[in-house]
């Protein structure tokens, strides 16, 4: 399945019959989803998010703790993170959002799991920071200082990376 995510709260999922809508999430500006196999995470405007079951049977609104736009999220197995304005970093715990520091407050635009635990988050001006397994956040210098917008996981681990004029960064699954 794929999952679509929008402003104004649409969501719809895809399936051998084509998309599918779901129920609006008219209280949720969407910016990103993300699916595990057994949740979706969706996050957007205002911090605002939301986990819903991989069967669409329920849903739970996650406390926002920040009022800050959540542009991206990664799951891998019981760790979710999103990221967003002002170098926002959260991690989901039970039903709430918990603040991870980088120390520094890009916007990031792009996160995704990485091999053995780790995320990659990247943004505005080159920036890329990674996680560590432990939950310790370094920046690292791509080489670029063009704005990246999104981070993806090969199927070999490594982490790609898009943005502005064309970029195209591969970050090796052993970085």
């Amino acid at each position: 399945h794929a999952i679509v995510a929008g402003r104004g709260g649409a969501l719809a999922r895809r399936a051998a019959a084509g998309w599918t809508p779901l129920r609006p999430w008219a209280y949720i500006g969407l910016d990103a989803a993300r699916t595990s196999d057994d949740r979706i995470v969706v996050v957007g405007y205002r911090g605002q998010a939301a986990v819903i079951s991989a069967d669409l049977a329920t849903s739970v609104a996650v406390t926002a703790t920040t009022s800050r736009t959540l542009e991206a999220v990664a799951v891998a197995g019981d760790t979710t993170i999103a990221v967003g304005a002002g170098g926002t970093v959260l991690r989901l715990g039970a039903d709430v959002w918990i603040p991870e520091r980088l120390g520094a407050d890009p916007w990031l635009r792009g996160v995704a799991a990485g091999p053995a635990g780790s995320f990659v988050a990247v943004g505005d001006d080159g920036a890329v920071y990674v996680r560590d397994s432990a939950g310790r956040w370094r920046a690292e210098t791509p080489g670029v200082t063009t704005d990246l917008f999104l981070a993806a996981t090969g199927s070999g681990g490594e982490v790609w990376v898009v943005g502005r004029q064309g970029t195209l960064l591969r970050r090796e699954a052993s970085g």
